[in-house]
């Protein structure tokens, strides 16, 4: 038996008993030239979802505060500057690393992992 992050008990597989294996991505199955779809759709998407729920934000409270127009102004510009800033530090991104930007975001995904428990 071992015990997971979360504290709960997880029964090992005996020695006798297969354990599946996952395949490794190698850098081989990534496209060195043009454009990796899969990742493209995946990272507009959520990209898309996080603009779209701050968007909400934002006007919901210029709304409250009786300042429409001018929190629609501010989201707006809001999407200029880090679309600009986005594409001026492209180039220094695609410098870094694939392995390292992997464990930094699954670093990163994986920090704010918090155990609930149900009390009986």
């Amino acid at each position: 038996m071992s015990t997971s992050l979360c504290g709960q008990v997880t029964p090992r597989p005996s020695s006798d008993q297969k354990v599946p294996k996952e395949e490794a991505v190698q850098d081989e199955d990534v496209p060195s030239s043009g454009v990796d779809w899969v990742a493209f759709v995946l990272a507009f998407k959520g990209v898309l979802l996080e603009g779209l729920e701050i968007a909400l934000i934002v006007v919901s409270f210029g709304l409250a505060a009786g300042q429409l127009g001018l929190s629609i102004a501010g989201a707006a510009a809001a999407v200029v500057v880090i679309g600009a800033v986005g594409f001026a530090l492209k180039g220094l991104v695609t410098r870094i690393p694939r392995s390292l930007l992997q464990l930094v975001v699954g670093t990163l995904l994986t920090a704010e992992v918090r155990c609930v428990h149900d009390v009986e």
